[in-house]
């Protein structure tokens, strides 16, 4: 599963982008609390999921079965594990 450190340096690496580049509305609404790493990278994913890779999205992208079923089991497994109850 994630590593610790990994939600703080999934927020590094947007903050290191090129500030010529237009920031996603997602990464930029998702991110106004730059103390709280871990929930702002679960936001994150979790909104993206919804855009592009949910089967009936509205931007649902063309991949293959087996990729569609590995992000969504990883979206699942990341939601248990954020909200056990």
């Amino acid at each position: 599963f994630l590593k610790e450190s990994a939600p703080q340096q999934i927020m590094d690496d947007v903050k290191q982008l090129d500030v010529s580049l237009p920031m996603s509305s997602i990464v930029r609404n998702c991110t106004q609390n730059s103390e709280k790493a871990e929930l702002n990278a679960l936001l994150i994913g979790h909104a993206l999921y919804k855009k592009y890779f949910a089967v009936g999205s509205e931007f649902e992208v063309n991949i293959s079965w087996g990729l569609r079923n590995q992000w969504t089991a990883f979206h699942d497994l990341v939601l248990l594990k954020s909200n056990p109850d």
